[in-house]
């Protein structure tokens, strides 16, 4: 564990050194933030912040491959699932450049998700003992897995609105698959989901909004961090199954995900484009009630902590126990968005656009 402790603030250095020198760099340039009709704020901020997180998450990887740490040898299919990560990191980190059309970056998605069961992460089976559940997805498996990358890798895009929301989130999250890991002993499943950490808590020390953010995580870093969401239930565990099964690990997104699907309903009971942006996720609407942006994060890291707790306790109960906790996390998140969103009247206004220059 030693080993692992001080690469990992190896790695919290390294990451923060690159995203100091990011934001000085992008100050320098003018590469800020784009002022769109979806910005919570107008102020001129950096939005490269992806680049110290995954630079700081390959470094480490890059290391591990080569042996001399852990005794571990990192195998082919965790390389294919290692490159797959790098090419949707650099997806979005060219999209916070310079702007790609939607069906481009989907193109992407879908592919590096079709990478990812070509090397043979995938859920093959969907099963839940409290139900008696046991179904082989047969062929289905492909498709269900690529979805389930795509979709997961744009819930974490789209949930990344407010100042260390998506950091924050990601980062409980992680923690959540390290307790998995570390008691199913696979060292290289631990290693991959380990190491995100430091770069993302690296990225949240300028992300926070204490007392304001100075650089925002970008494309690149909420694509790379959804990506890697997706992939760490498909690590395969000691019988070769997924390592958590995708009941625990959708519920442990219970937030983004539902913000997710009341925004694609919201569009499409409008008749716009499910891709076009507005004011009214989930943090717009506690704004727009009457939270700061501060009380709006700490309240979502509260109510993400609960559901990792209680998820954390469901995986480790099992049976009809778990069936119980994952059923009211739900019941819960439902009716919390239901009243949050009952009122349609309720809009968030942004503020104007600053003058710098």
């Amino acid at each position: 564990m030693e080993v692992f402790f001080s690469l990992a603030f190896c790695e919290l250095i390294f990451s923060s050194v690159i995203i100091f020198l990011t934001i000085k760099i992008a100050n320098k340039l003018a590469i800020y933030d784009f002022h769109d009709d979806r910005r919570m704020h107008k102020d001129n901020i950096p939005r490269l912040g992806g680049l110290g997180i995954f630079s700081g998450f390959a470094a480490v990887m890059a290391l591990l491959s080569t042996g001399a740490f852990l005794n571990l040898q990192i195998s082919g299919p965790y390389i294919v699932l290692l490159v797959s990560s790098a090419v949707v990191f650099l997806m979005g980190f060219l999209d916070d450049l310079r702007p790609w059309k939607a069906r481009y970056k989907l193109l992407v998605q879908l592919s590096a998700g079709f990478a990812i069961c070509a090397a043979g992460f995938r859920f093959n089976v969907i099963s839940f003992s409290p139900l008696n559940l046991n179904m082989n997805l047969g062929i289905f498996s492909w498709v269900i897995t690529v979805l389930w990358i795509a979709g997961i890798i744009n819930v974490i895009n789209m949930f990344d609105g407010l100042d260390g929301l998506a950091g924050t989130t990601s980062l409980i999250v992680l923690l959540s698959y390290t307790v998995f890991f570390v008691n199913q002993r696979i060292v290289q499943n631990l290693s991959l989901c380990f190491f995100v950490i430091p770069a993302v808590v690296a990225f949240l020390i300028f992300n926070l909004p204490f007392p304001k953010a100075k650089i925002f995580m970008g494309d690149g870093g909420s694509q790379f961090l959804g990506f890697i969401l997706a992939v760490l239930p498909l690590l395969p565990s000691r019988t070769g199954n997924p390592s958590v099964p995708v009941w625990y690990a959708i519920t442990l997104l219970v937030f983004p995900f539902c913000d997710a699907v009341a925004a694609v309903w919201r569009r499409v009971r409008e008749h716009r484009s499910i891709m076009s942006p507005d004011f009214s996720h989930l943090h717009h609407k506690l704004v727009a009630i009457g939270f700061s942006q501060r009380q709006t994060l700490v309240l979502l890291v509260i109510l993400q902590s609960a559901v990792a707790l209680l998820v954390v306790t469901a995986y480790h109960s099992g049976g009809t126990s778990a069936l119980a906790i994952l059923l009211a996390i739900w019941l819960i998140a439902v009716l919390f968005f239901t009243v949050i969103h009952i009122n349609k009247n309720i809009r968030f206004t942004p503020p104007p656009a600053s003058r710098e220059k």
